[in-house]
């Protein structure tokens, strides 16, 4: 099958009821599963650890009653975009049904299901209470192999490893969130650990990890051109233009900057005090992130942009934000392991403040090349009304890191495909002269 941008080719999907005893598939002879459905939308987050999803029904035939759907059903799904000849496949659990609307004829209804991944289901119903003396990495192997059965592929970047930890009854996914609040990386100074879920694998990975592979790796580079077709979900006939599959749509930035939260989180001047109740020690360190700092910087002349020298100079000896942490070492009778949280702690508040303050939202043709974690490339045009040739915007422009991405493939409308991705900046681009 031949696809143009914004097309979707569904190659299989099912649902398969608790029991594995009755299996409804995309081409089942007696009721054909996608004749149902009107659209389904798939979530994947840096800042989740499971995977999401929703079908949208619209059942004239009693879809529901005839295969008793209840909850713990299995839904599969692999499908297929312009521009990729590997399918993507998602293989989740019906966890939800919601908004069971009648329709005003009374011939039909509207329901939706929520799908996520099976280990969340798990998850709810598991605890873990157990004290490890391993490293990070056959902590969490165990976690999600033991007590999550999962066979998923996990990405584990390196960190420095406390003698020991004590997970205190909690459920395998807190679990693990216990262990990433305190996770120092080997490598990355602010050590701003996620874990979460893509198709491929969990990862367990810092964002300044994922900036600098992906920095390195090739990238998809879209625009807002003019002389572009933008009717790429329209009639497959009036799609001429190929640079089409690489427009991005509905651009829209929220809160490009907020000096308030600046302050009140950490971003320019904080302090850490360390307290070792054994030895009744005080220490402290004091963090200052002026315009010179290379923490989170501008591309042009590695320098940072969101704090200016007026700004700090000005503001920056009225805000002194306080941080402590109660223990100066992890003390037992065989190791003086210092307290590796207390050397990160202030540089992990401000970048992931620094980080999270501009998010910026863009709809694409769908596209199955992308995932949660990946790096892209936006051109972002001036906008200037008199000018025939925009040109490029270089303040804006640059790479983005996708921390959100939602496919959703209309069904009702040929497999309308879409892809919308949130995002948020890698640095800064170069400012204009």
């Amino acid at each position: 099958m031949s696809l143009n941008p914004g097309q979707c080719d569904v190659k299989r999907m099912s649902i398969t009821d608790h029991k594995k005893s009755i299996k409804i598939d995309k081409d089942t002879a007696n009721a054909k599963l996608i004749e149902y459905i009107d659209t389904i939308n798939i979530y994947e987050s840096i800042f989740t650890s499971h995977i999401n999803a929703d079908i949208s029904f619209l059942d004239g035939a009693s879809f529901k009653e005839r295969f008793n759907i209840s909850g713990d059903e299995d839904f599969e799904i692999e499908f297929l975009g312009y521009g990729n000849d590997t399918p993507l496949k998602y293989k989740l659990k019906v966890v939800e049904m919601a908004n069971l609307i009648p329709n005003n004829n009374l011939r039909a209804k509207n329901f939706t299901l929520r799908l996520t991944s099976p280990e969340l289901l798990i998850d709810s119903a598991s605890s873990i209470a157990k004290s490890y003396s391993a490293g990070t990495k056959i902590i969490l192997q165990d976690i999600i192999q033991k007590f999550l059965s999962s066979k998923k592929q996990l990405f584990i970047e390196e960190t420095k490893d406390p003698p020991t930890l004590v997970i205190p009854y909690l459920s395998p996914f807190q679990a693990i969130d216990f262990v990433r609040q305190r996770a120092v990386s080997s490598k990355y100074k602010s050590s701003t650990f996620l874990f979460f879920e893509t198709n491929q694998q969990y990862n367990f990975v810092t964002i300044e990890g994922l900036l600098d592979r992906g920095s390195k790796a090739k990238k998809q580079k879209f625009m807002q051109r003019e002389d572009v077709s933008q009717n790429v979900k329209g009639n497959q006939a009036s799609i001429t233009d190929k640079d089409s599959f690489h427009l991005f749509f509905n651009y829209t930035v929220k809160d490009l900057f907020n000096l308030n939260n600046y302050f009140k989180n950490g971003a320019v001047q904080s302090v850490v005090t360390e307290f070792d109740i054994t030895t009744k020690q005080v220490k402290k360190r004091l963090f200052q992130n002026k315009p010179g700092s290379k923490l989170f910087f501008e591309f042009a002349d590695a320098r940072n942009p969101d704090i200016s020298t007026t700004l700090f100079n000005g503001y920056s000896k009225y805000n002194i934000k306080p941080y402590f942490v109660p223990f100066a070492k992890y003390k037992d009778s065989t190791n003086q392991t210092s307290n590796f949280v207390y050397d990160t702690l202030l540089e992990r508040i401000c970048y992931a403040n620094l980080f999270t303050h501009e998010k910026t939202y863009v709809d694409i043709p769908g596209n199955t090349l992308l995932k949660a974690g990946d790096i892209i490339e936006l051109e972002i045009p001036k906008y200037e009304g008199q000018e025939s040739k925009k040109g490029r915007n270089d303040m804006d422009s640059g790479m983005y890191l996708i921390t959100s991405i939602k496919h959703s493939i209309k069904i009702a409308d040929s497999s309308k495909y879409d892809t919308h991705l949130e995002l948020m900046r890698f640095g800064k681009g170069v400012y204009e002269k």
